[in-house]
């Protein structure tokens, strides 16, 4: 039912839980490299605006899966 509420794989709410539980709000917020191929050197956030958003006047990550 959350996975559904938030539009994310029921997975992954469940990974979110246990970083949760594993180190709470920080460990949820502490930035790891992505598996997987490292983006190019020209890639940035300014160029796929939908993979941020912005707080006040901070551009956040957005949190995936």
């Amino acid at each position: 039912m959350m996975a559904e509420a938030v539009g994310r794989a029921r997975a992954c709410i469940q990974a979110w839980l246990h970083t949760f539980e594993a180190g709470g709000v920080d460990a949820l917020l502490r930035r790891t490299p992505p598996p997987g191929r490292p983006p190019s050197p020209g890639a940035n956030a300014s160029s796929n605006p939908s993979s941020s958003v912005l707080i006040g006047n901070t551009f956040m990550a957005r949190w995936t899966c």
